[in-house]
């Protein structure tokens, strides 16, 4: 009898033992649910105020009405705008020292465009490199912003590209993005109302954007933007990324010929 009943406290011990271990355990876990949950919170607001503070940051230029470096240097656009354009460029003083007057000033009509003779100048222009270089990891993207806002399959084309690069080189973490809201408005001229700045064409712009921000985001990068500066000094970040994720538009298809040229006398960039 005696023994049936120490066998049955200690049973009962046992069981009160192993019902708070149970306890302890659950609270545990509970707490570790909370924690990440918090964490999570926590990144998704400062993943927010990122892409808040990225938005916000983005210069809007609402008249851009000659120095558009694509349209000019390939002579295509809306019928004679870029010979306008052209003849602007040579004869206003404040496009003085600028790579693109150089480069018209320098062209051979029977070499127009010549894209070597651009990228030399761009190279060697004192303007154009007094301006920051990306590092050598860091992923420098395009974004075609403005009257020609992104589309989605756009923002598909570069979160791909950013992943096989990701795949190739683990370490990559930054990203570096070249963009503003740039409207090919001329204020003197009606016929170029289409690129007029409107607040619709803004917010859709913006609303892409921010997109494409969260899915970098979210692929672990540090995303910001590049430093402000001339369409010069951006060209030529550009041209001289390691890494490059190209836009739509002529400009994003002038940098790439660009690059192209480059990399057959330095043989070191990446191209995608």
């Amino acid at each position: 009898m005696l023994n049936n009943t120490k066998n049955r406290i200690k049973k009962f011990v046992l069981k009160n033992v192993n019902k708070k271990q149970k306890q302890k355990q659950k609270l545990k876990q509970k707490q570790k649910q909370k924690q990440k949950q918090k964490l999570k919170q926590k990144q998704k607001q400062k993943q927010k105020q990122k892409q808040h503070n990225i938005i916000n940051n983005i210069e809007i230029v609402k008249n851009i009405c000659d120095y558009r470096v694509g349209n000019v240097v390939h002579k295509i656009g809306l019928p004679d705008r870029w010979k306008d354009s052209r003849e602007k460029i040579l004869q206003k003083d404040k496009y003085n020292g600028t790579v693109l007057k150089e480069y018209l000033q320098k062209l051979k009509p029977e070499k127009d465009p010549d894209f070597e003779l651009l990228l030399k100048l761009l190279l060697n222009n004192k303007k154009a490199r007094d301006y920051p270089l990306p590092s050598k990891d860091c992923i420098v993207i395009h974004w075609r912003c403005g009257d020609g806002y992104g589309k989605n399959d756009q923002i598909q084309k570069v979160i791909h590209n950013v992943k096989q690069i990701k795949e190739k080189n683990k370490d990559i973490k930054t990203v570096s993005l070249v963009t503003q809201l740039s409207f090919g408005n001329d204020p003197t001229n009606e016929k170029f109302d289409i690129f007029k700045h409107t607040f619709s064409k803004e917010k859709k712009a913006k609303e892409k954007l921010n997109i494409l921000i969260k899915r970098l985001l979210n692929n672990n990068l540090d995303v910001s933007l590049a430093p402000k500066g001339t369409v010069d000094n951006h060209l030529r970040y550009m041209v001289l990324a390691n890494i490059f994720i190209r836009s739509n538009g002529d400009f994003s298809n002038l940098i790439m010929q660009l690059r192209k040229i480059y990399k057959k006398e330095h043989n070191n960039t990446c191209e995608i």
